[in-house]
């Protein structure tokens, strides 16, 4: 999930995800990642939602600017890197304009790309000691 869901709503000053997020699934929550700026407006209704879903160690998503992949098996991961356009946080996460670049043009973002759809084979390449580069 990138900068998703946000399906929640507000009771007594709290942010309660809604309810489908937490009705049972095929698909098991083990399976499911996230990955969302801290600066996007937004942000807060991340966590609560991805942890209705099962995800462990929603309520403080690890940040990937500051641990290197595979992230401690992490399932949700929270980013500050700044987006390529000002100010365009909640797209800076999948949006080709917005995705925040190295200085060598290639997306800061990658590692965590690869890590989300591919958190087994992520875990297996920095085990053996190969870099994780992010061509």
């Amino acid at each position: 999930m990138l900068s998703a869901p946000s399906d929640s709503v507000e009771r007594d000053g709290a942010i309660v995800a809604a309810a489908w997020l937490a009705a049972p699934g095929a698909t098991p929550a083990t399976a499911y990642f996230g990955l969302a700026s801290e600066l996007e407006g937004g942000y807060a209704l991340y966590p609560v939602a991805w942890a209705s879903l099962g995800l462990a160690g929603a309520a403080t998503p690890t940040r990937m600017d500051d641990t290197p992949a595979p992230y401690g098996g992490a399932q949700a991961l929270s980013t500050r890197v700044e987006p390529a356009q000002p100010g365009a946080y909640h797209g800076s996460t999948a949006v080709d304009r917005n995705t925040p670049l190295l200085s060598d043009g290639t997306p800061a973002l990658a590692p965590a790309w690869r890590y989300l759809c591919f958190p087994q084979a992520t875990a297996a390449i920095t085990t053996i000691g190969l870099p994780l580069i992010a061509r």
